[in-house]
């Protein structure tokens, strides 16, 4: 934690936005596809090393 001074302010950008956000349901998947990753971060990229699960069979 640090306090840093601000000399001066070259620019602001202020963005304000209200979206509606609509989701529904593809398909159902098994939960063992889900489990490894109920509580990790989204944004972990060692994630994408992770291996995948095989496809489900009709």
């Amino acid at each position: 934690m640090a306090d840093i001074v601000v000399r001066q302010i070259r620019s602001i950008t202020w963005c304000r936005r209200r979206t509606v956000q609509v989701g529904r349901i593809a398909a159902r998947v098994p939960q063992e596809w889900l489990l490894p990753y109920v509580h990790q971060r989204y944004d972990d990229v060692a994630l994408l090393a992770a291996p995948r699960p095989e496809p489900a069979r009709a």
